[in-house]
């Protein structure tokens, strides 16, 4: 690990940018924000690479404080608020980086007060063996199943609200890692947002220059037992991709 990312896990200066200004800055000690979404109960709720936990950060003065305390989050990416249900759905890993651990898993938690609900297991689906990074995760569909990115395997899994069922949704050399200039090892499937029920949208962060679709669509509607999911590229300004870093999506 370099001197520098070093230097991050210790002081940890989050920023939200607005046309180039500095809205909010302040200090934790491990913070390492990367997830991001927003409650209308408590404003801004950011994940923590180094600390896992959830935290608020509000709107009106920048103040930061924790919600959640469960010890089942270890390190945080993509959180996804749920108002209508009262929660928060947490991409948690048992370690974010450096990438080395397949224990991975979906967390629930209670939006009103950061509680723990229930924790989705992905450890044991997906490549034998292979290191997980869960990146980003939906709300969930009309049938209660969430779908959630895995970064370093071109995996989309699906989870079940309701039965707890885990399953590999789709696997695509599409959504492998791809070769970035600030990763070696490169990051694959990354943002991901569901549409009235219908169909997926999922990104991958690329140096492409528009040779390679970044963001692809997956109706919900094609999927039965027999078949697979199709990736349908998106493309943008009369069919040509110019957009070649793509990574959340909200």
């Amino acid at each position: 690990m370099s001197h520098a990312y070093q230097i991050l896990w210790v002081i940890t200066i989050f920023w939200f940018i607005v046309h180039g200004n500095i809205v909010f800055e302040f200090q934790k000690t491990g913070l390492v924000p990367e997830g991001i979404d927003y409650s209308t109960q408590h404003g801004f709720l950011v994940g923590s690479l180094g600390l896992g936990q959830i935290h608020i950060v509000d709107p009106d003065t920048g103040n930061l404080s924790q919600l959640s305390s469960t010890s089942t989050l270890k390190s945080t990416l993509g959180i996804q608020v749920d108002e209508e249900n009262n929660r928060i759905y947490v991409c948690n890993n048992n370690i974010a980086f450096p990438l080395n651990d397949e224990h991975a898993s979906i967390v629930a938690l209670r939006l009103n007060d950061g509680s723990f609900v229930a924790e989705y297991d992905l450890s044991n689906i997906g490549p034998n063996g292979s290191a997980k990074l869960l990146n980003d995760v939906t709300l969930p569909d009309a049938n209660g199943n969430l779908y959630a990115t895995d970064s370093n395997n071109g995996i989309i899994y699906r989870i079940n609200l309701h039965s707890g069922d885990t399953s590999v949704f789709i696997e695509s050399d599409a959504l492998k890692p791809s070769d970035i200039f600030f990763s070696p090892i490169g990051i694959g499937a990354n943002g991901i947002e569901i549409w009235n029920s219908e169909y997926l949208l999922v990104t991958r962060i690329t140096n492409s220059t528009g040779s390679q679709p970044d963001v692809y669509k997956i109706d919900l509607d094609d999927d039965d037992d027999n078949s697979v999911p199709n990736l349908e590229p998106v493309r943008f300004l009369d069919n040509n991709i110019i957009f070649p870093a793509f990574d959340g999506l909200y």
